[in-house]
């Protein structure tokens, strides 16, 4: 028999990236939410900010019962057609997976952002998404079986096709409608 509980929608809020995030998580532990969505980005909420508080993130989440989701910044080129700006981003978004398994994150979510999506020479477009479909498959062999690792739609993805294509050629990759 399945736990009504379980099947209910769960309720939740994120974290202000650009103030302190103990004290965020702890305004938002306070008003009985189900989760809290912690925005894994600079200023406050900074990989190494994460790693150096998940003791006092884990505590204030295990006391209230909460579950954690990781949520990295918009701007994360991911699909840059820039070798090594793709492979930079590739290695932050690395340490944004190290700092939420420190802190128990279910779910990551990143942006399907790129300056590059833009582009209407479709051939330059397909080397973006076909970068895309790498790093993100790195991203969820790197998060393994304690983290599922989401893709987020974003206004300026040239079609749902591009979209889809790289969803559906990254075994395991979620998806995260907003």
């Amino acid at each position: 028999r399945t736990n009504l509980m379980q099947n209910l929608p769960k309720f939740g809020t994120t974290t202000n990236p650009s103030l302190e995030v103990v004290q965020e998580i702890k305004e938002i532990a306070s008003l009985d939410f189900d989760f809290v969505e912690i925005g894994i980005e600079d200023p406050g909420g900074a990989p190494r900010i994460i790693a150096k508080k998940a003791s006092k993130i884990n505590r204030i989440i295990k006391k209230r019962k909460m579950f954690a989701l990781g949520h990295a910044s918009w701007w994360i080129d991911l699909g840059s057609p820039h070798k090594m700006v793709s492979e930079a981003w590739l290695a932050e978004c690395k340490k944004i997976i190290d700092a939420g398994k420190k802190i128990n994150v279910q779910k990551m979510t990143f942006h399907a952002h790129s300056q590059s999506m833009l582009l209407s020479d479709r051939g330059a477009l397909k080397d973006v998404i076909n970068n895309y479909i790498r790093n993100m498959g790195s991203l969820v062999d790197y998060a393994g079986d304690s983290m599922a690792v989401m893709l987020e739609n974003t206004t300026e993805m040239s079609s749902i096709k591009d979209f889809d294509k790289i969803v559906s050629n990254v075994k395991g990759l979620g998806v995260n409608l907003d």
